[in-house]
């Protein structure tokens, strides 16, 4: 899926609430976007997690590199 695809499908799902405007960044598990809170008027940044990730359940326990501080 391109990332005008993508856009356009968050923006439909976002509607009336948020508009996207530009992806800022993308890791390992999410891309985060710039986008206008339409209801504050306001810049916000929104992370949306990778479709892969999303779908499966939560891991109940950390793993230890999560756990050390």
């Amino acid at each position: 899926m391109s990332d005008a695809d993508t856009v356009s499908r968050l923006n439909a799902a976002l509607e009336g609430r948020y508009r996207i405007e530009s992806e800022l960044g993308e890791g390992g598990m999410a891309t985060v976007y710039l986008a206008d809170d339409l209801k504050h008027e306001r810049k916000v940044a929104l992370k949306v997690l990778k479709p892969e990730l999303a779908s499966r359940p939560p891991n109940p326990m950390p793993t230890t590199s999560t756990a050390r501080v």
